[in-house]
């Protein structure tokens, strides 16, 4: 609009310059035609002079008009190409940005050959779980999408196509369709997503909604039919809910599949999708959610087989990864396999215990101020070795320290949400499988530790050492440093220990005693300075049937401390916790107890006091009887920590069920009939059920078999006579009423050109009527009877009802041998 009005002002200027010169003319005489009709007429001079000035003022006229035209020619053009620069500087700053956002779309749409340029170098992947994406309304519409109004091709079945509603009114829970997606629910979708019809053939739908209103939407649905199958139209219209849209890609296949994707996504709003745009040369395994892998190896814990001695691993593998409803389905093979390895070979290491229930509270208060006040200070750096008497606690102590300990460092090591755990076994082969590390501690039990080598043991005890390796088959054990390492060993001396004076709980013996008293526990080949190498080392604790020996770490030869037993009572484990640590060994403990995380804080409250040095106020027991129930109760004080009570009470009777662990009762096997499956039970599982062995083909005799039966058969008859009465009524008399022996359901077959009497033998493909034995005993089909007056012969045969229970299931011609076989000679 500038420009026109520029031009329009210049050739305004150049009128009004020409009538200016006009009048200037005009003045000057020449005034033309008119003024000179006022006048007298010129002569011809003057008339020639008027003429000429007239042809050079038009000329001057056309002279500027000719200037002021080309002036504007020159300002239109300098304006056109300044609008020609500010376009392609738009347009260059536009690619600019495309290359920077390879995804922007002008706001006026993309055409489908633009969208299969901005997927250049992409390539689809089917995912296996829906991706819901909420976005704000793009620029794409339906219109912009590559289809065509209808499906017209009746006979050409279709792979995939649109199913379109435009501006439908209702309301949509989003929440709800997501997740029925996630749930795989579809028949439960809601109308309009929901597919119509009761077509069976698998399929993927993407889902795009785009909000035209408050309660107004658009909605493309994407159906895809899984493995390529194809579908017919009229299958498709019954399946749509909205419009039938066939997919146009334009000849241009290959890459019409992803700009179509690209498309669909930017249309914005509530996605479904089934599909993703990914780099061509990324891998298309599709990407498991991480909940996913989680459940999926949980599974394999949970049903995998146990063991590979038949080839379990492979079957099992093979079933799962193709089962389309199991959690390893389309998983690598590989994987599962490793990880089943994996599973197997834990027999062959050390156990890792990750749930033991006990604490330092769980202990009895004269167990916590004579073992482990000395223990705790020098855990960090020292190894603990315990040595005596059995069932006094030496297993649970151990394991309690180690716990302790993997806690700690966890917490160090700011792993807060990991379980504490350490590893036990009784042999130091078993720890070379798993790497050494603070965090989970070692214990060595229920093994003959007086047979591992004096290197071995220095090895593991030497808590502090920086090369930390005990040799293994094929292999070595390794152990970092400050890693905590705890002994229990049975053998002791009892022959040297003295006896404890009269009236004492406690003194102290020689080293020389100490030394004898412990040496059974280590190898033979153990010096002297062997051994000392292995008390500078350790913490070592011995339980003997008199009391409780106590010796710090170092090569001193100073006398040990020995402490009496309390009581009876040889257990260092609280009366309140043995009911869990029962439990728990018996495999009936369901849960860690209720307390077991502030009472486990306690627990590191106390090391931490014992590292630092704190001065801690001794345990003590109290026993009592409640003034207004009578109950009696042991109470064992413990010092408060942190604001966390130590104390527990235990009554001796009418324990509340409150203070019992939490247990699960195991399932009762008492039963009349047998609950495990009989061997010779038939195979439950469609795997073993085609192993099941086929019934045995009866094949057609030959004539020397029937032959030979037929002539065994008249030497047994001798001189008797056999009739035999073949009829067609099939009105069959009561067995009990006939007076006949023996009766047979027989068909009647060519006689043997050998044999006069062969044609009562039946064919071997005979078979016996559903539901009745395979001899059917009738007056009309078969009657045997003897002419002499003599005794009948055949009298000592079986009864019927008998012989109807033995010979169920087998076929004529068996019980035909059976019967040669019984009958008494003439």
């Amino acid at each position: 609009m500038e420009n026109f009005t520029f031009i329009r002002a210049i050739n305004t200027m150049s009128i009004e310059g020409a009538s200016n010169r006009r009048d200037a003319w005009a003045e000057l005489g020449v005034t033309g035609v008119m003024g000179a009709t006022e006048r007298k007429l010129p002569d011809a001079a003057d008339l020639e002079s008027a003429k000429a000035s007239l042809a050079a003022a038009q000329e001057e006229l056309k002279n500027i008009e000719t200037e002021a035209r080309d002036d504007e020619r020159l300002k239109i053009a300098k304006a056109e190409d300044e609008a020609q620069r500010e376009v392609e500087d738009a347009l260059i700053g536009a690619k600019e940005r495309a290359l920077r956002q390879p995804h922007t779309l002008r706001r006026n749409g993309l055409t489908f050959d633009e969208a299969i340029s901005h997927t250049d170098g992409l390539k689809l992947v089917r995912l296996e779980k829906p991706l819901i994406v909420h976005k704000e309304p793009g620029c794409i519409t339906v219109g912009d999408l590559p289809a065509k109004d209808e499906i017209t091709d009746e006979i050409k079945k279709k792979v995939q196509f649109l199913d379109v509603l435009m501006n439908w009114e209702g309301e949509l829970d989003f929440k709800k369709i997501e997740e029925l997606f996630f749930q795989q629910r579809y028949s439960d979708l809601p109308h309009p997503i929901r597919m119509n019809g009761q077509n069976e053939t698998p399929y993927d739908m993407q889902v795009f909604i785009v909000s035209k209103g408050e309660t107004k939407w658009d909605i493309v649905k994407h159906i895809k039919f899984a493995e390529g199958s194809k579908v017919l139209r009229s299958t498709i219209r019954s399946m749509c809910t909205g419009r039938a849209l066939e997919i146009d890609y334009c000849k241009q296949y290959r890459e019409g599949g992803r700009a179509l994707q690209y498309l669909l996504e930017a249309m914005g709003g509530f996605q479904v999708r089934y599909q993703k745009l990914i780099p061509a040369g990324s891998s298309t395994k599709p990407v498991k959610e991480t909940e996913d892998i989680r459940k999926g190896f949980a599974f394999i814990r949970e049903a995998g087989p146990e063991e590979n001695s038949d080839g379990q691993f492979t079957s099992w593998t093979e079933e799962q990864v193709n089962d389309p409803n199991g959690p390893l389905f389309k998983w690598d093979k590989g994987t599962i396999k490793e990880f089943l390895r994996c599973l197997a070979d834990k027999g062959s290491q050390a156990n890792t215990i990750q749930d033991w229930p006990l604490t330092l509270k769980s202990f009895t208060p004269w167990a916590l101020n004579t073992i482990f006040a000395p223990i705790l200070p020098r855990i960090l750096e020292h190894a603990v070795i315990l040595i005596g008497k059995s069932e006094v606690g030496k297993s649970p102590t151990a394991y309690t320290l180690a716990n302790l300990a993997s806690a700690f460092w966890l917490l160090q090591k700011g792993r807060e949400h990991e379980k504490p755990s350490f590893q036990s076994c009784n042999h130091l082969d078993y720890f070379r499988k798993e790497r050494g590390r603070t965090t989970k501690p070692r214990v060595f039990d229920d093994g003959n530790f007086n047979l591992e080598s004096p290197a071995s043991v220095k090895a593991v005890t030497e808590v502090t050492g920086f090369e930390r390796k005990t040799m293994a088959r094929w292999n070595a054990s390794s152990y970092e440093k400050n890693q905590l390492f705890v002994v229990c060993s049975n053998p002791y001396d009892r022959s040297a220990e003295p006896a404890l004076p009269p009236q004492t709980n406690s003194d102290t013996v020689s080293f020389e005693v100490f030394y004898k008293l412990v040496r059974p526990s280590f190898h033979k080949d153990f010096d002297e300075e062997d051994l000392m190498g292995v008390f500078k080392r350790s913490v070592m604790i011995v339980f003997t049937d008199i009391g409780i020996y106590v010796r710090s770490p170092g090569t001193h030869r100073d006398p040990i401390k020995r402490v009496a037993w309390p009581d009876k009572d040889f257990g260092v484990v609280s009366l309140t916790a043995r009911p869990t640590l029962s439990a728990y060994l018996k495999g009936h403990l369901q849960q860690l107890p209720p307390n077991h995380a502030e009472d486990t804080q306690w627990s590191l409250n106390l090391l931490q006091a014992a590292l630092d040095g704190e001065e801690v106020p001794l345990c003590y027991t109290v026993t009592g009887k409640e003034f207004s129930t009578g109950k009696k109760y042991l109470n064992e004080v413990r010092p408060d920590l942190a604001g966390i009570s130590g104390s527990t009470t235990h009554y001796f009777e009418d324990i509340p069920e409150s203070t019992q662990p939490p247990t699960k009762k195991l399932r009762s096997v008492k039963s009349s009939s047998s609950l495990l499956a009989s061997s010779n039970a038939a195979p439950t599982t469609a795997s073993a059920a085609s192993f099941v062995a086929k019934d045995k083909v009866r094949v057609k005799q030959e004539p020397t078999d029937a032959l030979q039966k037929s002539i065994a058969f008249k030497k047994k008859l001798g001189s008797r006579t056999l009739q035999i009465n073949l009829s067609s009524s099939s009105e069959k008399e009561d067995t009990k009423q006939t007076s006949s022996p023996l009766h047979a359901e027989i068909k009647q077959s060519p006689p043997h050109p050998d044999s006069t009497a062969d044609g009562f033998l039946p064919s071997p493909n005979t078979h016996a009527e559903a539901g009745t034995s395979a001899v059917d005993f009738t007056n009309d089909e078969m009657d045997v009877a003897s002419n002499t007056s003599q005794e009948d012969p055949m009298k000592n045969l079986p009864d019927e009802h008998d012989l109807e229970a033995e010979n169920l299931g087998r076929t004529f011609s068996q019980q035909l041998d059976d019967f040669v076989d019984n009958m008494p000679s003439e």
